[in-house]
């Protein structure tokens, strides 16, 4: 599959900090891809007898005792073409819980109705002819926001515009989703003597994870650096909690693990996969017409 790049723009060419980033969703998707040790059958020679390889986007099928469920493969890379939906989607909801989890562990500020326990959406944009490095400006995006309050989160990165020109000129900024309470005095004061706008987009009462996906559809990928990090109290260091571990496809009736099946009935057709509703995705067969495929996945 070709993927064609829309024309960019660069209006700071002499800026290195953009060298090495691009738009989410942009890059090849893996032709033969194996989730089960994570590597590209495509531009490797490395062979498993016991693992299948896969394309990205592929519907594959498992069942058990008569029940059955559609599976969409994915590489779980922003950059991909084809997995990015579901890859922005993963990603939201591990970002939400971690964020959900620092605000239940936070000692200071108990009361969850309180405004600092509320999640605010900021944005800290340097100069785009910027010349230092992204080390340097994501660690000042931090350093800023701390200095006006926001205690944790998490910092989204964009390299490119998303209003004016979006997705086609250079314009570095960071967004960021966490809790605190925000001084617009010293936002104006870091713009005055950085020339570096913090700006409050507001809070977020209810759905801040619709923020933290808006904020993922659209960010920018490197493979020297991470598109998202966390800082403050939501940190790795500072925040510990158990995360849940990789769901497995379990049977709904005898708890054992589903195995891969493959439809033979030539005169029907296998059930349609159904993006973003699980439930649906659910069926029932006839085991006459699949045949049970022992590959790992």
């Amino acid at each position: 599959m070709s993927v064609t790049k829309p024309l960019v723009i660069l209006s700071h060419k002499d800026s290195t900090v953009y060298a090495g980033w691009d738009l989410c969703g942009r890059s090849e998707p893996y032709h033969k891809y194996n989730l089960q040790h994570g590597i590209d059958y495509f531009n490797t020679d490395i062979k498993c007898e016991l693992c299948k390889p896969y394309d990205c986007g592929t519907i594959r099928y498992f069942g058990c005792c008569g029940i059955g469920k559609a599976v969409k493969t994915s590489c779980d890379r922003l950059k991909c073409s084809v997995c990015k939906g579901s890859t922005v989607m993963n990603r939201s909801n591990r970002i939400t819980e971690r964020l959900n989890e620092m605000v239940n562990q936070r000692t200071n500020f108990k009361n969850k109705q309180f405004a600092r326990n509320k999640f605010i959406h900021m944005i800290v944009s340097p100069t785009p002819d910027t010349k230092e490095s992204f080390i340097v400006l994501r660690t000042k995006a931090v350093k800023y926001l701390k200095m006006v309050g926001m205690v944790g989160g998490v910092l989204i990165v964009h390299t490119l515009r998303c209003r004016d020109s979006p997705g086609e000129k250079d314009g570095i900024h960071f967004h960021a989703v966490g809790i605190g309470w925000i001084d617009g005095k010293k936002c104006a004061e870091i713009h005055k003597e950085n020339k570096i706008i913090v700006k409050n987009l507001g809070v977020r009462l209810l759905h801040f994870k619709k923020t933290v996906n808006y904020a993922l559809d659209h960010c920018s990928v490197n493979n020297k650096f991470k598109s998202y990090s966390y800082f403050g109290e939501a940190s790795y260091n500072k925040l510990k909690y158990e995360v849940q571990p990789f769901e497995r496809l379990l049977c709904k009736i005898c708890k054992e693990e589903l195995k891969e099946m493959k439809f033979v009935n030539p005169t029907d057709r296998p059930p349609p996969y159904v993006i973003g509703d699980k439930n649906k995705n659910m069926f029932s067969y006839n085991r006459k017409d699949w045949k049970m495929i022992n590959v790992n996945y």
